[in-house]
């Protein structure tokens, strides 16, 4: 994935996507999240998924 822009992120492929999706993140720390499953089998593109999935601190 690579950010666009702000909170906006995109994935080029040439491959067909099969959803759902899991998001992970590492923070410079080096801290790994996961939000499971957070882009649904249904989606579409253009749209806003949220997770409140957190690091803890």
């Amino acid at each position: 994935m690579h950010e666009s822009w702000g909170s906006i992120w995109r994935i080029d492929s040439n491959h067909r996507l099969r959803a759902p999706f899991s998001i992970r993140i590492r923070s410079d720390s080096g801290k790994t999240l996961v939000a499971r499953d957070v882009i649904p089998a249904n989606w579409r593109p253009n749209t806003f998924y949220r997770s409140f999935v957190q690091y803890s601190s």
